[in-house]
């Protein structure tokens, strides 16, 4: 059901782009409000478009979001904090904990309305570590980061220890 409702979103997303575009070129007198002299083949080219749009809206969803994990060791209790620290540093806030699940959002407003409000970051523990959910351009980057993170404090304790 997710999946569907995010390809409606995208489709009017796009459709609404198309609309301002086509707006500021009507206002600016580039071009005539007419479709048929818009477009070379008039409204044919207008069901063209959106179809095209629709089948962009339908497959964007499967490779815009994504599931992966991130190898951060140790005990819930020892890394919670420091999963929570590094959000808020890269701009999320917590909105919810139920047991050893976390769901993050951003804090900047306009942010997350440029992302259609499908701004939520979700963490699940499991065994290999932390399994996250969201926009795939923002979790490459937190599984990246939450890795180097904890893999540094790992290795500066064991510096220590020696």
């Amino acid at each position: 059901m997710k999946y569907i409702v995010r390809a409606i979103k995208y489709f009017f997303y796009y459709v609404i782009i198309l609309a301002v575009i086509m707006t500021a070129l009507i206002l600016l007198d580039l071009v005539k409000a007419d479709p048929a002299e818009m477009f070379r083949q008039g409204w044919k080219s207008v069901g063209e478009i959106l179809l095209l749009f629709g089948v962009v809206a339908a497959v964007y969803p499967k490779f815009g979001f994504t599931r992966r994990t991130a190898n951060v060791p140790g005990e819930w209790s020892q890394i919670r904090q420091g999963v929570v620290d590094y959000m808020e540093v890269r701009g999320y806030r917590l909105e919810k904990e139920e047991g050893e699940t976390m769901t993050f959002r951003l804090r900047n407003k306009v942010n997350a309305i440029s992302r259609m409000l499908e701004d939520r970051v979700t963490m699940t523990r499991c065994l290999e570590g932390l399994e996250l959910e969201g926009l795939t351009k923002d979790i490459v980057r937190i599984v990246g980061g939450l890795e180097y993170k904890f893999r540094v404090e790992d290795s500066g304790e064991e510096a220590d220890e020696q």
